[in-house]
């Protein structure tokens, strides 16, 4: 009786024992990754995501003036000159790494009050003295009272004392608040909270970045990330792992902010960031503990310009700054171009790099709809992180070194010739230079006739009151103070001193210019050589059809002549680049170059220069940051759009049931207006612009159906900017598609003073001719039998067809790629049933039994799940990759095991053998 009961025993434990199958066992190091769930976003989402703070982010640092520093060191000591620069770089890595940890523990254990990011919001705490000095601090000069105020703050937080001590000295600097002013409003115990920050070399990207390649995440993209995760040593390593480090120029690290409590991160995320900014700015020049932290070159990276040799970048669309319509945002943001592996094919095609260039703005408005989160930063297409960085550092230099170029030769050309020639001067000379043609207009000096109209023609180009788009530009330079902060050093002259000199030249330029006799100098038979202009009107007007000569030209002139303005050194050199200017129109036209130059370099100084005392942020991987911010994009439009349709056909349904006729009037759902720049959204409708230099406006063209149920085609006319919900009548209205005409091209005739943009008439045009006067009485027999029906089916038809819009419509998935590794190593791939649950960033095993005992004994002991084996309905057996021993959980369920298996998860037991595995230890 005793084996008969043993045995029916023993067969129960077997048919209860489903699951005892070893899982995918791998290298333990590569299971658990120290990296926060990734975030899958389409176009809308990514958009809106750009407003909330990152807690994930790429660290790129970059050791070339680093390593030049300590390779002069090394030659002053007569040591050897590649192993101290090596070592060097390998602390100064070590050095940003551990400050920036340093900094995150004192902020998240209220060690360190948060700096506001936004000054202007009424409704958030600001600590007064903090709001003072911020107020008093420019972008263009180094801001010595916000050192003095994080000076006080720091000798606070390096005191021995609790977090608790250190919030009451804290008052003493300014008035923060015991709950606003932290990221914790209070201390939890720790088990409640992670203070450390996960850090991560990055080797190579992978699939573990896979939320910058694509959008929704598929089974394939879910068992590529699980062999990303499970191999996890090819792509990730340790940020002090050295032997991983082989590039000595560029280094790339991953940071991941662990458990934060939600609410909390979006009221302070931005704060945060901006505190981290500041603080490490300030502490890695000036912090006591630095000295422990890069022994023994604290001193040298002292002097190292560290905002120029570290970049944080968001990784994903969440942001680290709160994006801003600014030129400043803007102008960063364009640093996503270096990283592009195509950037020297099409450098030149660049705004940046245009001789006049557009602003940071152009690429909004010339690609609103761009795509996102398709590699647009090309980093599929480098070997490893350390190429890509590398890419992109060595296009910022190069382009940077060009713009630097460009600003000393422009600040000495102007300064130069302001120091010797006035603009009455000047006057006297051109008219000396070109006395022969203004004193005889029929002369055939065709030379001089032509460098004459050069000067006139660049100068008109560039100030002229009515036609020069360029003229209302420029002036920004008498305002702006950026270019001085930069200029400082090799310019006595502030840039509206310099401004001014080349106004009043221009002004005597144009008044000679208006006086002459142009019919006369420029006759029929005058021929005008266009190779002669400058090459910056060459690239602006004709488009680089043809190559300047016009260095040739100087070239050739001073074979005869003495320059007007040189450096001493040409009287022996015979050099041109040892000539300023080699006659007054020479001067006049490169004085007018360099304020130029001035402007381009304006334009852009956020890009290239750090002008304020914290690292950059730019947000890279999201081109909807900016867009989003100036309104270009409005990433709710298209969901408001389709509940609106929804609506209006439902209540045009529920009308047509009561009324006599069919009620097809349509309203009309505007996009947010733009008021930053001249855009115009377009969302499923046509633009129709009546006069094209005067007045604009969004038509909204309904057909639907029209023609073929007899309901009328309808014209509406959204309002004109300064009454946007005014209505128009008209008594008539023709409508046609046209195929000769662009594809999306409707022409749209009416009765009114209204008029079409094209008027040609096309043989294969399709029409729909109505009178709105005469039509009402064609509807009536509608009302019962097409009305309700026909509204019902287009609010069903266009909401389905509206929310499958996969780019519009703002959607976001998210995974955790040691829950998608878990579930690989559990079935050998990821099922189909486990797809929907991962991009929900949760856990999907075989029951709810076993994903609950994964949760907990991942979260309290170290190692992995190899196996577990389910002993009846009141336990299980789990061996862990970190003991060789089986640790006992002790399940409660009433149900017997099965696919939907649940239970509740009680004590479980460790070996005494492994007690070192329980985390804490």
């Amino acid at each position: 009786m005793k084996k008969i009961y043993a045995l029916i025993l023993c067969l129960t434990f077997n048919i209860l024992s489903v699951g005892a199958a070893d899982w995918l066992s791998v290298d333990s190091d590569s299971i658990n990754l120290d990296l926060n769930n990734m975030r899958f976003s389409n176009r809308a989402r990514c958009a809106l995501d750009s407003k909330e703070p990152t807690d994930t982010s790429f660290l790129l640092v970059t050791n070339t003036d680093v390593a030049k520093a300590v390779y002069r060191l090394a030659k002053l000591r007569g040591e050897d000159t590649d192993k101290l620069t090596k070592y060097g770089i390998e602390v100064f890595r070590l050095s940003v790494v551990k400050l920036i940890e340093l900094i995150h523990e004192k902020i998240m254990n209220r060690e360190l009050p948060l700096l506001p990011a936004d000054l202007s919001r009424d409704d958030l705490h600001i600590p007064g003295n903090y709001r003072n000095v911020m107020a008093g601090c420019r972008n263009d000069e180094y801001c010595d009272g916000l050192d003095s105020y994080i000076e006080k703050i720091w000798k606070i937080t390096s005191l021995n004392t609790t977090p608790a001590g250190k919030v009451v000295k804290f008052y003493t600097v300014d008035n923060f608040h015991s709950k606003d002013s932290y990221i914790l409003e209070k201390n939890f115990e720790d088990k409640e909270r992670q203070v450390g920050l996960k850090c991560n070399y990055l080797k190579k990207f992978s699939p573990l970045q896979a939320h910058l390649y694509g959008t929704k995440p598929n089974k394939g993209a879910l068992e590529s990330i699980a062999k990303a995760a499970l191999n996890s040593k090819e792509y990730l390593a340790s940020c002090d792992d050295f032997k991983s480090q082989s590039n000595l120029q560029v280094a790339a690290y991953q940071l991941e902010i662990p458990k934060l409590k939600e609410k909390r991160w979006e009221d302070k995320g931005f704060d945060y960031w901006n505190s981290l900014k500041l603080y490490f700015s300030w502490a890695y020049r000036n912090a006591p503990q630095m000295k422990e932290i890069a022994y023994p070159f604290a001193n040298v990276f002292k002097g190292v310009a560290i905002e120029d040799s570290v970049l944080i970048v968001p990784n994903g669309c969440k942001s680290i700054s709160l994006p801003k319509c600014n030129g400043d945002y803007l102008a960063t943001q364009a640093m996503r171009e270096f990283a592009k592996e195509d950037f020297r094919e099409n450098a030149l095609e660049l705004d940046i790099l245009s001789s006049v260039p557009e602003g940071p703005q152009d690429d909004l408005l010339q690609d609103p709809f761009t795509s996102v989160n398709v590699d647009e930063l090309d980093l599929g297409g480098f070997a490893n992180a350390e190429a890509w960085l590398a890419n992109f550092r060595e296009n910022f230099a190069g382009t940077r070194a060009l713009m630097k170029k460009k600003l000393i030769h422009a600040i000495s050309t102007l300064n130069i010739t302001k120091a010797n020639i006035s603009a009455q001067k000047m006057a006297n000379l051109l008219e000396d230079r070109f006395s022969a043609l203004i004193k005889n207009s029929n002369s055939t000096n065709d030379e001089l006739k032509n460098d004459l109209y050069y000067l006139c023609a660049e100068f008109n180009f560039a100030d002229h009151d009515e036609f020069s788009f360029l003229k209302g530009k420029l002036e920004i330079l008498r305002d702006t103070t950026l270019v001085d902060g930069l200029a400082s050093d090799i310019s006595e002259n502030k840039t509206k001193e310099l401004f001014n000199f080349y106004t009043a030249i221009a002004d005597k330029v144009m008044s000679g210019c208006a006086a002459l006799n142009q019919k006369g100098i420029w006759n029929d038979s005058f021929t005008l050589d266009k190779t002669g202009f400058s090459p910056w009107y060459i690239q602006k007007v004709y488009e680089n059809k043809f190559e300047s000569t016009y260095h040739d030209k100087v070239q050739r002139y001073l074979e005869g002549n003495k320059p007007l303005i040189s450096w001493k050194n040409y009287e022996s050199s015979k050099s041109i680049s040892d000539v300023i200017c080699a006659n007054s129109s020479d001067c006049s036209r490169k004085i007018l170059k360099s304020i130029i130059d001035l402007y381009s370099v304006t334009q852009y100084a956020s890009t290239f220069w750090n002008l304020e005392q914290e690292i950059k942020t730019p947000a890279l991987f999201n081109p909807y940051a900016e867009r989003t911010a100036c309104k270009v994009y409005d990433p709710w439009f298209k969901t408001k759009s389709v509940l609106f349709n929804l609506f209006t056909d439902m209540s045009q349904a529920a009308l047509s049931v009561a009324t006599p006729g069919v009620i097809y009037g349509r309203l009309d759902l505007q996009p947010g207006k733009v008021t930053s720049f001249n855009q115009l959204v377009k969302d499923g409708r046509i633009s129709y612009d009546t006069r094209y230099d005067k007045e604009k406006i969004t038509a909204s063209l309904a057909a639907d159906f029209g023609p073929l149920l007899g309901v009328p085609c309808m014209v509406s006319v959204s309002g004109r900017a300064n009454s946007p919900y005014d209505n128009y009548r008209f008594s008539g209205v023709s409508v046609g598609a046209c195929n000769q005409s662009e594809d999306s091209n409707l022409n749209v005739r009416t009765a009114s003073d209204m008029d079409d943009n094209a008027t040609r008439s096309h043989s294969e045009c399709i029409s729909c001719r109505l009178n709105f006067e005469s039509v009402a009485s064609s509807l009536t027999h509608l009302s019962s039998e097409v009305g309700p029906s026909f509204f019902l089916f287009r609010a069903i038809y266009r909401l389905y067809k509206g929310l499958k819009d996969p780019h519009n419509i703002p959607r976001s998935w998210e995974t955790n790629p040691n829950f998608v590794s878990e579930t690989y190593r559990r079935f050998g791939e990821i099922p189909k049933k486990c797809v929907r649950s991962l991009i929900k960033g949760k856990r999907c095993l075989e029951n709810s039994c076993e994903e609950n005992i994964s949760e907990k004994l991942t979260e309290e002991l170290h190692g992995s799940i190899e196996r577990i084996t389910f002993a009846g309905s009141s336990g299980a057996l789990v061996k862990m990759s970190s003991c060789e021993n089986l640790v006992s959980v002790r399940t409660y369920s009433n149900a017997t095991h099965s696919n939907n298996y649940s239970c509740r998860v009680g004590k479980y037991t460790v070996p005494k053998k492994c007690q070192n595995m329980r985390r804490g230890k």
